[in-house]
């Protein structure tokens, strides 16, 4: 506590010792000297020169520093990177029993380590360096692969964890080395120029890719197979290669805050009813993308549908020869979209002679036997009358028959129109024919003048149908 050592009595030609254990502090550099004076004495002392004595105390110290680095500070998700941390001594003394601690923060996983000596455990994050003389380095060589959780950054930091020597300088005792995973925000939108097509049109898709960043991306692709329904015409691409066979486009790279465009042309067939859905991906980009939910887009044709149905009646089925008939066309769209340039055919048959026609819309040619119909909304029809006189005994066909429609027809029942066949509605009927025969004969064809003679008349009528009305002449 006061540091005096209160010796006694000292013999002439005698001794006395004093051990004083101190233990060496950080505070005491860069010497310590530790002085022992003698302060008192009964006897003079005729040489006081040799009162005093010291002893210098020089702590070793070991200036130790890490650099730490990374071969690739904006690598993309999934690859690896290599962490080289170089542990050095500035000296003055050997460092001895050193330990470095750098575990690997969530973001990286372990591969391999190879330290230039010691040995690292890749559990513990401890590196076990030993002995770095002064002037020397030791480095540790981590590879890691890059994981999703890493993002947006990741602080990898290597530290000295023990040593037997006193820092001088512990400001460089530790360093880091960030990680940026790079990550592209790809995005895709998809539009169609017809939405309600008729069936044998084309329609034309339009694809935008772009990328939001913060990054480039890179050989990235996208899918985009046309559906049953869509036949492939023809494509153009802003950049890279569409393949119509796989449906993949082979977009490349593209730009931070860039864009990449796609056209697709196609044939709306008949097999795409009621609607064929035309969806494009984002199938691989080396970059992370933060958020998946844009990366699909689809589009919808429906084509325009339209169900018509014929019927088709006559005022009278078994007219005579020379009588009138009425026929009565009606044309229906039962939807669900309107019908457009619709055409109907209804040539009067041979045996008839055209009287006259009246159609509730558009116009009717006696010669060719045509009805431009025009227009027919969902659920609306139109009416076509013809007046035709029997020419001819025997039966007669009337038919009836849709020729043309800008829609599709889904409906492929009888009499009604579908893909390849037309709607047709008939009535037949058969004109009148009896064949009538008189038979006379006398009862004496060789009387005397004043007698009488009896004529017999026969009236038969060999058919096919019944005859009406007749009458007979004969005039004596």
């Amino acid at each position: 506590g006061t540091g005096v050592w209160t010796v006694g009595t000292v013999n002439n030609a005698a001794s006395a010792t004093l051990t004083i254990t101190a233990t060496v502090t950080s505070s005491t550099l860069p010497n310590v000297i530790n002085t022992a004076t003698i302060t008192g004495r009964d006897q003079f002392d005729p040489d006081n020169t040799n009162d005093q004595s010291s002893a210098t105390v020089t702590p070793q110290s070991a200036d130790l520093s890490i650099t730490k680095v990374v071969n690739n500070a904006t690598p993309n998700v999934g690859q690896s990177v290599i962490f080289t941390i170089t542990l050095a001594n500035a000296g003055p003394s050997n460092a001895t029993g050193i330990t470095l601690g750098d575990s690997l923060p969530a973001g990286l996983t372990f591969v391999s380590a190879i330290p230039s000596q010691g040995a690292y455990n890749s559990g513990t994050g401890v590196w076990t360096v030993g002995t770095v003389n002064n002037a020397a380095s030791a480095t540790l060589a981590m590879t890691a692969t890059v994981t999703t959780t890493a993002l947006p950054s990741v602080i990898n930091t290597a530290m000295i964890t023990a040593r037997d020597q006193f820092d001088p300088d512990n400001t460089d005792d530790e360093d880091s080395a960030t990680v940026t995973p790079q990550q592209a925000d790809l995005s895709v939108l998809k539009s169609v120029n017809v939405s309600t097509p008729n069936v044998g049109t084309q329609v034309t898709f339009t694809i935008v890719l772009a990328n939001a960043g913060p990054d480039g991306a890179t050989n990235v692709s996208l899918g985009d197979v046309l559906p049953a329904g869509l036949t492939f015409v023809s494509s153009t691409v802003s950049q890279g290669a569409y393949n119509s066979g796989t449906g993949v486009w082979t977009v490349g790279n593209v730009a931070n805050a860039g864009s990449a465009t796609l056209t697709i042309t196609a044939t709306v067939t008949s097999v795409a009813v009621p609607s064929a859905t035309n969806t494009a991906s984002i199938t691989l980009a080396d970059q992370f993308d933060p958020n998946t939910a844009n990366n699909t887009s689809s589009s919808m044709v429906t084509p325009q549908r339209a169900d018509l149905s014929m019927a088709k009646i006559a005022d009278n089925t078994s007219p005579n020869v020379g009588e009138n008939v009425i026929f009565t066309v009606s044309v229906t769209n039962s939807g669900p979209d309107s019908a457009t340039n619709v055409a109907v055919s209804d040539p009067l048959p041979a045996g008839l002679t055209f009287v006259s026609a009246t159609p509730s819309q558009g116009a009717y040619n006696n010669g060719t036997g045509a009805w431009t119909v025009g227009n027919l909304a969902s659920a609306g029809s139109a009416t076509l009358t013809i007046m035709a006189t029997v020419a001819t005994p025997g039966a007669k066909t009337n038919i009836a028959q849709v020729r043309a429609c800008d829609q599709f027809d889904p409906d492929s029942t009888p009499n009604n129109n579908n893909a390849g066949e037309d709607d047709q509605a008939s009535v037949t009927l058969t004109a009148g024919e009896a064949d009538l025969r008189v038979i006379k004969t006398v009862n004496n064809a060789t009387p005397n003048v004043g007698q009488n003679v009896t004529f017999t008349i026969t009236l038969s009528n060999a058919g096919p149908d019944a005859a009406t009305n007749v009458t007979l002449n004969d005039d004596l």
